[in-house]
């Protein structure tokens, strides 16, 4: 999207607007010019009313043009119109020959890309009844096609909003042409229904609240979301807990979600924003991701001693031995059960009573009893044998384990609470730290990006998470219109395929579809290679050579 400052508007209004000036001057009409006006093409009875708005930037073009029409100020405007429903909002302008931008957020955000312009002060918004999105959206691809190919009486600032805004459903009269921007504004716009007027000067947005700072506890089929309450100016009036699919709102008073009906084993990922009184919505936080309990419902053995650097043991490969140090051990552990809430096992304990060892034979032992229970989804930190190091990994394993002599009474530092609590220990509850996983902090976080064809734009929103190879490390959102004039709903997940070096690249493994409306929409992506720009930028390039690149959202 091109930026265009205050200056450079002023510029380049006197070229997107002239048509109108000469309209009004000369009075020549144009059947080109009225072309441009496409016939409503509703929508279905049932569906939601949308909002459209026309923004004036009144003190826009003065000088000769002006005076040529007998007028001070010939004035500019822009147009924006919203998905029905929701709170999506595209909007933009046409600027002069070959400037010609466009954006897509929430109200708010529109409210303040206006403002923030400094030329723009008023806008007229009013709803419309069966809007038309896609049609709408083809005509805004139209317009930028249109800036390469500037025409004085066919294409400026007034013919293109007219335009776009009709094709959406707003019953504009052709006959609002041959007049300059400002005029427009003032009378014909109210006459189609755009009644609510606003002063961008006046209504700016207030600041959006800080995005809340939260934590996830997943179970067996749910997920619990805690966060704590932000303050914002005025007040907050909701949060909003999403997936990437559905988004939840929540009361201001809350503070935790349980989001349930979950599978067991099923990864998931969570954000959340706060929204004020004033519908200000605060950016979305980072993605937060887990994964539930184990579809087996039987929870993982975690073993970490002075001899067990941090063993994860499947539950049909419970061990028969277990290392307490050099030189005491359990040996003829028989697991005779093993079920979702706890495991039991009997065998012996092996004691060195020998200074500073024990020939064979010479240890004592004694009966044990072992004991496993209180499971839960945690990082645990694991040894990997070939690499000799410590990696953390997500498990379902049982917290707690203790043993008890059944008879005689061996040292108390050998029996008890001789395992560590792996969901306890404050090592391993920072899975995302730089030394526990393998993507680069640099790649971490949630990146935006678009494409613009001949069906509209398209909103892409790539989050990248921390994780080893093998895990789930990029979540992709693709929104935008069909050639059926419908829209499309996409979410897709993608493994990291190899260990990259402190600068990356990130190797992804072909991309997995979990959210599809409609389903023929949404087709799972090839590998891809993820590149850290020289500019702070993220490309992704598919190995069939598509690429696109991504600016930093968070």
């Amino acid at each position: 999207m091109a930026r265009i400052t205050g200056r450079r508007l002023s510029r380049s209004f006197a070229a997107s607007c002239l048509a109108a000036a000469l309209v009004v001057s000369t009075g020549l009409t144009s059947a080109a010019s009225a072309a441009l006006v496409p016939k409503n093409v509703p929508g279905t009875a049932s569906s939601p009313s949308g909002e459209a708005c026309l923004i004036d930037a009144p003190k826009a073009i003065d000088g000769p043009l002006a005076w040529l029409a007998g007028k001070e100020h010939l004035g500019h405007v822009a147009w924006s119109f919203n998905r029905p429903g929701t709170d999506r909002w595209w909007f933009g302008s046409t600027d002069g020959a070959g400037i010609t931008w466009r954006d897509y957020g929430s109200k708010a955000e529109m409210v303040k890309k206006f403002t923030d312009l400094k030329v723009y002060s008023k806008m007229h918004c009013g709803a419309v009844r069966s809007p038309n999105v896609g049609k709408a959206l083809e005509y805004v691809a139209q317009s930028i096609e249109n800036a390469n190919h500037f025409n004085t009486l066919t294409n400026n600032c007034l013919t293109n909003s007219v335009a776009i805004l009709s094709a959406y459903g707003v019953p504009l009269s052709k006959k609002g042409q041959l007049t300059d921007p400002n005029d427009y504004f003032n009378n014909e716009a109210p006459s189609a229904g755009l009644t609510a007027e606003g002063d961008l000067a006046s209504t700016g947005p207030p600041p959006p609240p800080p995005s809340p700072s939260f934590k996830i506890k997943p179970s067996a089929e749910s997920v619990t979301v805690v966060w704590a309450r932000v303050s914002s100016e005025g007040g907050v009036r909701e949060y909003q807990v999403g997936d990437g699919e559905t988004t939840r709102s929540l009361s201001s008073k809350t503070t935790s979600y349980t989001w349930d009906d979950l599978r067991r084993g099923q990864h998931k990922c969570f954000r959340m924003r706060a929204i004020s009184r004033e519908g200000v919505a605060s950016p979305w936080s980072a993605y937060q991701c887990t994964t539930t309990a184990a579809s087996a419902m039987k929870p993982s053995l975690y073993v970490n001693t002075g001899y067990e650097r941090g063993s994860l043991y499947e539950p049909s490969h419970f061990p028969a031995k277990i290392g307490l140090d050099n030189h005491e051990w359990y040996s003829d552990l028989q697991w005779g059960h093993i079920g979702p809430n706890s495991a039991k096992a009997t065998g012996t304990l092996h004691e060195n009573k020998c200074e500073p060892s024990c020939a064979d034979g010479e240890y004592v032992t004694y009966p044990i009893e072992v004991l496993a229970t209180d499971p839960k989804q945690c990082a645990v930190e694991v040894y990997d044998r070939r690499s000799d190091e410590m990696r953390i990994v997500q498990a379902y394993v049982f917290n707690e384990i203790s043993a008890r002599a059944l008879s005689g009474n061996p040292r108390p530092d050998l029996v008890g609470d001789v395992f560590k609590t792996p969901c306890s220990s404050s090592s391993a509850q920072t899975p995302s730290a730089p030394a526990a996983g393998e993507v680069p902090e640099e790649y971490l976080g949630t990146w935006d990006s678009s494409i613009d064809n001949a069906t509209g734009h398209h909103t892409r929103r790539l989050v990248i998470q921390q994780g080893e190879v093998g895990d789930t490390v990029l979540l992709l959102t693709a929104d935008g219109p069909t050639k059926a004039s419908g829209t499309y709903h996409c979410v897709f997940t993608a493994e990291l395929t190899s260990a990259p070096t402190a600068d990356g690249p990130l190797h992804i493994g072909p991309s997995t579809v979990t959210v599809a409306e409609p389903p023929s929409a949404c087709t799972p992506g090839t590998a891809s290679t993820v590149n850290l720009l020289p500019d702070d930028r993220l490309r992704r390039v598919n190995v069939d050579g598509e690429k696109l690149t991504y600016t930093k959202a968070d």
